[in-house]
């Protein structure tokens, strides 16, 4: 009877840990954004937005009770690879601590995340605010820019504009919800 050789299997073991280790890094080049959503990130980037005040106090309301306008995203971008976002008419609750922005950049999509954080548990109503960020490291191509909001009254992930966006022949601009 032959005795078990820890030297044939050294090698076996070595290269399925490798093997292993292969696999997980190449999963770790996918970013999960949301239900469904999976893209291959060049770049994530999170930021705080500066936001406004609530834009008009008067006629906070309850989802659905309130008509502020429509949502936009405008744009301005510098050649040299800094885009800058103002979400205009972002509807949170009307005591918003601050929002936070996650953006991923693919080769030709850019997915932002905003997520609301509340004070004190948020209060009964919400307002309109604008939200503003830069995103640096940005080609000028066309891409699809989708923007996804995180907030208490949706509920998780709620998709709130989704348009083309081509830095090359706009650099500036303004897209908005019909």
């Amino acid at each position: 009877m032959t005795g078990f050789n820890n030297n044939r299997m050294a090698p076996c073991c070595y290269l399925w840990i490798v093997a292993c280790a292969l696999v997980l890094a190449l999963s770790a080049c996918q970013e999960k954004v949301g239900p469904g959503i999976v893209e291959a990130a060049l770049d994530t980037t999170k930021v705080q937005a500066e936001h406004s005040g609530c834009k008009d106090i008067s006629s906070a309301g309850s989802l659905g009770s309130a008509d502020f306008g429509p949502e936009c995203m405008e744009w301005s971008f510098d050649g040299a690879g800094t885009l800058s976002l103002t979400h205009v008419n972002a509807v949170y609750n009307c005591c918003i601590d601050s929002v936070m922005v996650t953006v991923i950049v693919g080769n030709q999509v850019i997915t932002i995340v905003e997520k609301e954080y509340l004070e004190n548990g948020g209060c009964d109503c919400i307002c309109p605010y604008d939200l503003e960020y830069q995103v640096g490291d940005v080609d000028p191509r066309t891409y699809t820019l989708t923007l996804l909001s995180d907030n208490e009254l949706a509920g998780g992930l709620e998709q709130r504009l989704e348009f083309t966006l081509d830095l090359n022949s706009t650099p500036t601009g303004s897209y908005c919800a019909e």
